[in-house]
């Protein structure tokens, strides 16, 4: 986690797998939201255990465990962050960047983007939905301790999209 414990560090990533600097973006660190219809079904229909069989599998399907983000006026940057052992109390605990994983979604490729408030309003679950259908959900605190400049990335990443 001390790999990106900063916005200098989120930032230099990106410097690293683009090889330039844009000063106009908005960055987040964000980890893949594994709720799921899955998750919401089970849980209706075999209680607290049901759901949580459910958001496992739905993170079991995930290929990422989550992402380092720019948002650009072109559309947003994506650096993997794949969990490495596992993590019990912080959640970006054991997370490790992967630079060389970099990839890019131009905004014509976007068929809507998201930003809705969960976690009692102190979270923010952002989806990408692509033209192809795939979607990319994730999830970011603001009031994460572990990450406290989360806080204002959200906050700009919120005014940009003209959300609450």
């Amino acid at each position: 986690m001390e790999q990106f414990d900063s916005l200098e560090k989120v930032k230099n990533y990106f410097r690293q797998a683009t090889g330039e600097e844009n000063n106009d973006a908005c960055y987040l660190v964000a980890l893949v939201d594994t709720s799921s219809d899955a998750a919401i079904i089970g849980g209706i229909l075999g209680g607290a255990v049901g759901g949580a069989i459910g958001g496992m599998v739905a993170g079991m399907q995930q290929q990422y465990d989550g992402y380092l983000l720019m948002q650009t006026n072109d559309g947003f940057g994506l650096i993997p962050l794949i969990r490495d052992g596992i993590a019990w109390v912080n959640p970006y605990a054991k997370l490790q960047v992967h630079p060389e994983k970099y990839f890019f979604v131009n905004n014509s490729d976007i068929k809507e983007f998201k930003i809705q408030k969960v976690n009692m309003g102190t979270g923010r679950r952002i989806t990408i939905e692509l033209n192809n259908k795939q979607k990319i959900r994730v999830v970011a605190n603001k009031r994460d301790k572990h990450l406290p400049f989360l806080k204002e990335c959200i906050e700009k990443i919120c005014e940009r999209n003209n959300c609450k």
